[in-house]
C-alpha cells in the first residue's frame, strides 16, 4: 500500500474571509480609526497649551506631568482599577496584584498612545496631515455657537409652550451678543 501525501495548504490558500469575518474586520478597523482620531483630537488640545510628547517619556520625562496624566487616565478606567491603584501593593493578594498589573499595562498603553499622538503634532507637516492644533479661540467660538443654538432652541420651544420665561432677558439681544463674540473670535 502506498501512502499519498498531499501538500499542506499554505495560510494564504486557507485564508478565506466570509461575510461574518469581514463584518468583524470592518468593526475592528472602524474602532481603530475612531480611537486614533480621538487620540489626535486630545493631543491637539494639549498641544495648544504647550504639552509635548517629551513630557511623557519614561526616561527624562516630567514626572509631575506623567502623574497628572496617569491620574486622569485612571479616572476613565473601571472603578475596580481605580480602587486597586489607590491601594499599596503590600495590601494586595495575588489575584489583585495580577489585576492591578493588567490595569497598569492598559494605563501605560493609553499614555503611550497619547505620547504618539502628541509627537505627530510636532511633525513638520502636521498642518497637511489634519493634525493641526486647534486654536483656543476656535474652541471658545465652538462653545459659544453651541450656546447660541441651545438658547435659540430654548426660546423657540418655550415661546410655543409658554411654560418658562427668562425674566429680564432679551433673547434677541443675547443672541446678537453671542454671534458678535463668535465673529470676534474667528
Amino acid at each position: 500500500m502506498t501512502n499519498v501525501i498531499y501538500p499542506a495548504k499554505t495560510i494564504a490558500q486557507k485564508l478565506i474571509i466570509d461575510d461574518a469575518t469581514m463584518a468583524l474586520l470592518q468593526a475592528a478597523c472602524d474602532a481603530h480609526d475612531k480611537m486614533r482620531e480621538s487620540w489626535n483630537t486630545v493631543a491637539n488640545r494639549f498641544f495648544t497649551i504647550g504639552f509635548r510628547a517629551e513630557h511623557l517619556k519614561q526616561k527624562g520625562g516630567d514626572k509631575e506631568v506623567i502623574n497628572i496624566v496617569d491620574n486622569y487616565i485612571a479616572k476613565t478606567m473601571p472603578e475596580m482599577a481605580r480602587k486597586l491603584f489607590s491601594m499599596k501593593p503590600v495590601d494586595l493578594n495575588a489575584t489583585d496584584k495580577g489585576l492591578r498589573t493588567t490595569f497598569m499595562k492598559d494605563l501605560n498603553d493609553k499614555r503611550t498612545a497619547l505620547a504618539k499622538a502628541l509627537a505627530k503634532c510636532d511633525e513638520p507637516d502636521a498642518g497637511t496631515t489634519g493634525t493641526t492644533p486647534i486654536e483656543p479661540s476656535d474652541i471658545v467660538a465652538g462653545i459659544i455657537k453651541d450656546a447660541i443654538e441651545k438658547t435659540h432652541t430654548f426660546s423657540v420651544v418655550n415661546a410655543k409652550t409658554g411654560k418658562c420665561k427668562l425674566e429680564g432677558v432679551n433673547i434677541v439681544d443675547l443672541l446678537k451678543h453671542l454671534q458678535a463674540a463668535v465673529k470676534e473670535l474667528t
